[in-house]
């Protein structure tokens, strides 16, 4: 529970002032008291985002004191904790992707986050900040078939992904991948074999240029190459 320090006083427009010294930058005012400890956490939660936003610390409550005191609500905390253990253990966006199964389930531990709510971290909500709930996020009627089939709890660490699927097709099946990975050693050692070979004959081992991959095209590419048609046909 992340309880901050809140120190009070009256402003100069007669309103009640509230700092909180642990969090620079955190600050608002209210009517009276009980409106300036009700602004106080809103006030508390948008500093400490704009830490994250700037990679920052998260400034730690000082124990002790004297009142008045306010608590982050525990979604907060739980955002902050999964924030706090990334830069400990100095994990970059490519990795919490492939671990954020596993994050979603240490708020539900750790944050007291339901269950329901800690699988949107990870499905819906990213979508909503993204703009596209109405695409994606969830498995609804008329929504972008995105969505993974994994072999237990998604929330338990041991599980695994069996599948991915994107927009109602399978692009990863674990079965498949695993089956395949005995024909890709073999062909990796004959290639290596066959490579040895050459080089103890004296024969040139440099390597074949990569295929090159056909361009992208763009329905604004055809665009122009249908206006540049149109006017060549015109001359």
């Amino acid at each position: 529970m992340l309880r901050f320090h809140v120190k009070l006083s009256k402003d100069t427009n007669d309103t009640i002032l509230a700092e909180v010294p642990d969090v620079p930058g955190a600050c608002t005012f209210g009517e009276d008291r009980e409106e300036a400890l009700l602004r106080a956490p809103d006030a508390i939660e948008s500093a400490l985002m704009g830490y994250i936003d700037l990679r920052r610390d998260i400034p730690v409550p000082r124990a002790g004191g004297k009142g008045p005191f306010v608590t982050l609500p525990a979604l907060t905390e739980a955002k902050l904790a999964l924030y706090t253990a990334m830069r400990t253990a100095k994990i970059g966006k490519a990795e919490l992707a492939r671990r954020m199964n596993v994050e979603a389930a240490k708020a539900v531990k750790y944050g007291g986050v339901p269950r329901e709510e800690a699988l949107k971290f990870v499905t819906l909500n990213p979508a909503k900040q993204l703009k596209l709930d109405k695409r994606i996020g969830s498995l609804e009627t008329g929504k972008d078939g995105d969505f993974a089939i994994w072999s237990g709890d998604p929330l338990d660490p041991t599980s695994h992904c069996d599948e991915t699927w994107i927009e109602g097709r399978r692009y990863f099946d674990r079965a498949a991948d695993l089956a395949g990975r005995a024909g890709l050693i073999a062909e990796k050692v004959d290639l290596v074999s066959k490579t040895r070979l050459a080089a103890a004959r004296g024969s040139s081992t440099t390597p074949a240029e990569p295929a090159r991959r056909p361009p992208t095209h763009s329905c604004d590419e055809e665009s122009h190459d249908s206006e540049a048609a149109e006017a060549e046909v015109t001359r």
